[in-house]
């Protein structure tokens, strides 16, 4: 089975963003800033991702590698982004290549890449009759496609499968109960098969997958496991699937996060629930729990009610 350098690549992109000892990365140093036609920034930003990386490629590879980050002002995620892509894409660095542009599989075609789970969120399936479960994100780990992210949806019960594909009912992992919830996935890494899904976008190509496996990334799935069933350290008595604290504000981070969410959740008014709830940077987690046409009358029948409103309110005037 072909084994994928995934921990090397996660360092020098880790590298390339925080910074390696007193020399900065790209967020401490390059956020924020427009380098645009600009030469010899370009050629700056590529001597600094060099030597974060330890490497002597050619520095013209590595600026030529660089296309969208150039394009107005550096934002974190993309920043991120090239960190990760030059990273997994050392090789063709080391011939003095460019990392190409990822186009998106061909149609009818397969590639076997490691992926990670990085977010979930609860939603509906399509169609006709359609049926509670969560959408599963994921991030590619290696190769070209790397860090490309796709989103799946999964059912409940598919959900306690992949606990059980990913070992985390096994004995070792036994005293510690696999709850069943999505965000217990969260971090959790794994082998699939990538294809060319049916349903495209405007600006991209949906890639899915058919099947997965483990492979190498048992023991370290396991070793997530039982990091998250350990005392927490903000004293919270809850488990850490059902807690609203993210990666970036869980003091538990070494030697893995054990966070459960890439970002906290807050507590905010909910105009369609009419009530404090849970909800993230793209809304209301307790409106995605409900069916989709209940959630289109509720919608409608609040804008009714403000329609309603205004038009008494221009009648007082």
């Amino acid at each position: 089975m072909i084994r994928f350098e995934v921990e090397e690549v996660e360092r020098t992109a880790n590298r390339i963003w925080r910074g390696k000892g007193s020399y900065p990365g790209l967020r401490d140093r390059w956020i924020g800033l427009e380098i645009g036609n600009d030469l010899s920034a370009q050629l700056e930003l590529a001597d600094d991702i060099l030597r974060l990386m330890g490497r002597t490629f050619v520095l013209e590879a590595v600026r030529s590698s660089l296309g969208g980050l150039l394009r107005g002002p550096i934002t974190a995620e993309a920043a991120r982004f090239y960190a990760w892509r030059l990273a997994a894409n050392q090789s063709y660095l080391q011939r003095g290549k460019p990392v190409p542009e990822w186009h998106g599989l061909l149609p009818d075609t397969r590639l076997i890449a490691p992926v990670q789970v990085v977010g979930t969120r609860p939603g509906w399936s399509r169609g006709k009759d359609p049926q509670y479960g969560v959408r599963i994100t994921y991030q590619v780990l290696c190769g070209l496609a790397c860090p490309v992210r796709f989103t799946r949806w999964s059912s409940l019960r598919f959900i306690w499968h992949m606990g059980r594909e990913l070992g985390l009912h096994k004995p070792r992992a036994r005293k510690y109960k696999f709850d069943g919830r999505p965000t217990s996935l969260y971090g959790m890494r794994m082998i699939v098969e990538l294809r060319d899904s049916p349903f495209r976008t405007d600006d991209r190509t949906v890639i899915t997958f058919e099947r997965f496996a483990v492979g190498q990334f048992s023991s370290y799935n396991r070793r997530l496991f039982r990091l998250r069933h350990e005392p927490c350290p903000l004293q919270l008595d809850h488990p850490c699937s059902e807690c609203s604290v993210g990666v970036e504000r869980c003091p538990a981070r070494s030697p893995i996060p054990r966070a459960c969410r890439p970002k906290t959740l807050i507590r905010g008014f909910c105009r369609l629930c009419d009530k404090m709830t849970w909800q993230d940077d793209e809304g209301c987690l307790a409106c995605l729990k409900r069916p989709p046409k209940l959630r289109d009358v509720k919608a409608d029948e609040d804008a009714e009610a403000v329609r309603s409103f205004e038009r008494t309110r221009e009648g007082w005037g």
